[in-house]
């Protein structure tokens, strides 16, 4: 979980995800996000789904909280 207190704070970076196999529905994710100077994270997983990839969703911690500014963009490739 990457989290911020304070509003005005930013996070930017780019996180992709690969499929691994069709057949499996495995998925890869690999990434690297800044959060300021002082801060930054490498992610990265593996996830294997139960049927294929339909949707991706951007939430905050509770899931009630909303985006009050930035922008998240999607591209499929």
């Amino acid at each position: 979980m990457i989290s911020s207190d304070l509003a005005a704070d930013e996070i930017s970076g780019s996180v992709i995800c690969t499929l691994l196999s069709s057949s499996t529905n495995t998925w890869a994710v690999t990434g690297v996000l800044t959060h300021g100077v002082a801060r930054s994270y490498t992610v990265s997983g593996r996830k294997l789904l139960s049927a294929v990839l339909d949707r991706v969703r951007i939430t905050t911690v509770n899931g009630t909280d909303t985006f009050d500014g930035g922008e998240v963009n999607i591209a499929y490739i």
